[in-house]
């Protein structure tokens, strides 16, 4: 039996159970479901980068991807490849494995039409690991900066993660409960379920949906909960818990306080989801904060240009533009060198 790899998670010996040899990103695991999709043409610019990246680091490794890589275009060839076949002889497996091992397959529609689903079922026939993970372990969804990635829970539920975020499905997930570990920014659809409380840990903060849209900000020492439709409840610490319905605004302060602010403007808190970051009297410097998640560089700024507020929208896609709009409203000029940008105010005239 060979058990495949989840993202962060390396796969052990277990009572008998022989895995595949681990493979390697640098010092990460390359799981089964980023190679899948990168075989199917489903992954994203950062998921192809990260491949190319583990393939460039060891000959072994380039060796096994165009293994792979002749695998899945094998499929097309009539009659040399299965999915049928490759799916029967990952239920084989399944069945030996569950009478020894305590083991489950990861939330994914078993027949789905999706290209990547078939190139799992090539990892399964060439070899490379099958999904699943001891019931003991958490599922970890990562972003890169500039990455968003969407998520498809088991229950129904949707998640968008922006980037540089990470998103923990916390063991026994739909259970007795739905519990989740955010740090970062995501934006939540639930499919409200009263037997299965969903909840959400973030930091001091947790939110547990009553049917709802709604957003959590973890990006900065305040944690921001936004609600488009519906309720949601945050508890901080033994506290009671504020209750917000819709275009309702949470805050909790990184002491523990915590306030609602009715009638917020939420579409545009939530406007990260097409491509825009809307800021109304934020320090600048939790404002460069916030672009390095989206852009692939760093600031250099002084505290004086830290601390002035910037109110106003930025995109998230053109660095240029966005350097020119906050430039123009704080009074500021920027100097690029490869991936650092340094801001100063402008001298006077």
């Amino acid at each position: 039996m060979i058990l495949g790899h989840l993202q962060g998670v390396r796969v052990t010996r277990t009572r008998g159970v022989t895995p595949a040899q681990p493979i390697h990103w640098y010092n990460a695991v390359m799981d089964s479901e980023r190679l899948a999709r990168y075989l199917a043409g489903e992954a994203s610019p950062a998921e192809r980068a990260q491949v190319a990246a583990w393939a460039g680091a060891d000959a072994a490794n380039a060796t096994e991807l165009d293994r792979l890589q002749a695998a899945w275009a094998a499929r097309e060839t009539p009659g040399a490849w299965d999915v049928d076949r490759a799916w029967t002889r990952l239920d084989s497996r399944l069945a030996t494995a569950t009478a020894s091992v305590d083991l489950e397959l990861m939330p994914v529609a078993r027949r789905s039409a999706y290209r990547w689903l078939a190139a799992a079922a090539v990892l399964v026939v060439a070899g490379a690991g099958v999904w699943l993970a001891t019931r003991s372990g958490p599922r970890v969804y990562e972003t890169a900066v500039g990455e968003r990635r969407q998520i498809s829970l088991p229950d129904g539920s949707e998640v968008v993660l922006a980037p540089a975020s990470r998103l923990t499905i916390q063991p026994g997930y739909g259970k007795s409960e739905r519990s989740l570990l955010l740090d970062g920014r995501a934006w939540f659809e639930v499919h409200h379920d009263e037997a299965r409380p969903f909840r959400v840990r973030a930091r001091l903060a947790v939110v547990e949906d009553l049917g709802t849209e709604f957003e959590i900000d973890a990006t900065s020492p305040e944690i921001k909960v936004a609600v488009v439709s519906g309720s949601v409840s945050v508890t901080i610490g033994s506290g009671a818990p504020m209750m917000l319905g819709p275009q309702d605004l949470g805050r909790v302060g990184p002491a523990g306080q915590g306030e609602v602010v009715h009638r917020a403007a939420v579409e545009r808190l939530i406007a990260w989801r097409k491509g825009t970051l809307a800021f109304e009297n934020r320090p600048v410097g939790q404002v460069l904060d916030e672009m390095e998640r989206w852009y692939d560089v760093m600031f250099n700024a002084p505290v004086e240009v830290r601390g002035r507020t910037f109110t106003g929208d930025l995109p998230t896609d053109r660095l240029d533009d966005a350097l020119a709009t906050i430039g123009a409203a704080v009074g500021l000029t920027a100097l690029r060198t490869e991936r650092v940008i340094t801001l100063a105010f402008k001298a006077a005239p």
